[in-house]
């Protein structure tokens, strides 16, 4: 895809001196070639690479992709969610697991969050410009708010989530 960008900008360059020295038009040359790479560089994030660095999601993060965890006996101290959409489940997590603390990040993209109505957990949701909902409704949009589940003894182990969300969306739902 590399090629074939560089060998149409060539072209338009040329086209584009041949126009100004034959037909004497001024043809605004570094504005088109600056645009075309502004929508080269688009098409390179949308396809998922940037020159030969591939973007994907790694053990703990979602970027540029789509992704679910699954979280039965460990829980990660944070996972990040950038330009992408993900869900991460802690419906079957076990009793073992718990004390246990995580903070998902999402930016400029889509989490959900699903917890068993079951399990102690506290939830603290801070969203900048992002819609964030918690299990009971409660949504914020700029600003935070928290839950806790009924049965949540804070001496007792629980779960809890702290969620960031920034020009994103984070629905959490208790099942």
């Amino acid at each position: 895809m590399s090629g074939l960008f560089w060998g149409i900008i060539l072209i338009i360059i040329g086209i584009s001196l041949i126009v100004k020295v034959v037909f004497k038009i001024d043809f605004p040359i570094m504005k088109v070639l600056v645009a075309f790479f502004f929508i080269y560089l688009g098409i390179k994030i949308l396809a998922g690479n940037i020159g030969f660095a591939k973007f994907k999601s790694g053990p703990s993060d979602v970027i540029f992709g789509e992704s679910s965890f699954v979280h039965e006996q460990y829980v990660p101290a944070e996972q990040n969610v950038v330009f992408g959409k993900c869900t991460f489940d802690f419906r079957n997590l076990h009793e073992s697991s718990l004390p246990a603390d995580i903070k998902i990040n999402t930016v400029f993209g889509n989490s959900k969050i699903l917890i068993s109505k079951n399990m102690p957990v506290t939830i603290r949701v801070d969203a900048a410009f992002a819609g964030a909902t918690l299990p009971n409704n409660n949504s914020t949009v700029l600003g935070s708010t928290n839950y806790q589940s009924a049965n949540y003894d804070e001496l007792k182990p629980h779960l809890t989530i702290h969620a960031n969300a920034v020009f994103s969306t984070v629905k959490i739902m208790d099942y």
